[in-house]
């Protein structure tokens, strides 16, 4: 994977962005987020994904040298006004072109405003011939912007966002990507939700919810069972099982760690909530395994299943939903 050190820059780029233009605010971080969505669901690699992430919060930064005056403008735009607003995919991709760490996206930038029937800008490319990335940025960024208030008009409905994706994919977006994409976001949560639902909806709202519940719920229970070993086996014996869990998670570079029966992590921000689970089950398991070298598997698994007893209905729900759980059942 890419250094976080350039997903940081980029975001503070990206910031600059939403200090100009107060419509933009979150947009980047929900086009980067979407994208990232997308290039996962491709199957893409950790250092491409990182690439995705990047170009997606940088993705407007072009618009820093467009008039405010003309960003902010309701209303239609005007042939010259226009004309400006269709220079920042090529001003931006100059502004990160000679940023050494950054410059691999310049054309992932330049690129997210061509369509696919050849009819967009700033070279009229079309088809396969514009790069994959920037096809991913337009299928991002086109969803975001239809479930985002903007100066001219209120956010869409998420049925009315799905349809005007599917629609637009007959011309606009590359129709495969719009396929990955909803296919992509029904992995948060069914796509019939979706559909039905007339209430504002992000990508990233719905991400960080669930991401967020997935969290609760596995600190809960590794937290809870780790409390009811310390009062059984004492300082000394829980220190041993400490060490023996973190190094395990080190050595697999999960970015998981116990820390006095505490749970610290430093998981990345574009990890999804089944990857998340995925790290989450991983580190549980390996928390019961060490106890169990200590006192057999009857009173972990005992354990186990108060701790989840413990949890809140929703909690259950998500342990079983996730198979937060699996190897102790």
């Amino acid at each position: 994977m890419g250094s976080g050190v350039e997903t940081t820059t980029a975001r503070n780029l990206a910031a600059a962005i939403e200090v100009k233009d107060p419509f933009a605010k979150g947009h980047a971080r929900s086009v980067s987020r979407a994208a990232v969505t997308l290039a996962k669901e491709l199957g893409y690699s950790e250092d491409r994904i990182s690439s995705v992430e990047q170009a997606g919060l940088l993705h407007d930064i072009g618009t820093i040298d467009i008039d405010r005056r003309v960003l902010l403008k309701r209303g239609r735009l005007s042939r010259e006004e226009f004309e400006q607003i269709r220079l920042h995919p090529v001003i931006g991709a100059n502004m990160v072109r000679p940023i050494p760490s950054l410059s691999h996206i310049a054309p992932f930038i330049e690129a997210h405003h061509e369509r696919w029937d050849g009819t967009g800008y700033p070279k009229g490319f079309s088809g396969k011939d514009i790069p994959e990335e920037g096809r991913i940025l337009a299928v991002a960024e086109t969803f975001d912007a239809m479930v985002s208030k903007r100066a001219h008009r209120g956010s869409f409905s998420p049925s009315r966002a799905i349809t005007g994706l599917k629609t637009a994919a007959r011309s606009q977006l590359d129709p495969q990507l719009v396929e990955a994409f909803l296919s992509g976001i029904s992995r948060v949560a069914p796509l019939e939700q979706y559909e039905e639902s007339e209430d504002r909806f992000s990508l990233e709202d719905l991400i960080h919810e669930e991401k967020e519940k997935i969290q609760t719920t596995f600190v809960t229970l590794g937290e809870t069972v780790w409390w009811m070993f310390d009062r059984l086996l004492g300082d000394r014996m829980t220190r041993r099982a400490e060490f023996d869990v973190n190094e395990f998670l080190k050595r697999h570079k999960l970015a998981v760690r116990f820390q006095g029966g505490k749970i610290k992590e430093s998981i990345p921000h574009h990890v999804l909530p089944e990857e998340l689970a995925d790290i989450y089950r991983v580190a549980f398991a390996r928390e019961i395994s060490a106890f169990e070298k200590l006192v057999g598997k009857d009173v972990p698994r005992q354990y186990t299943r108060a701790a989840m007893e413990s949890l809140t209905e929703s909690g259950r729900q998500i342990c079983r939903e996730y198979r937060l759980c699996e190897t102790v059942n």
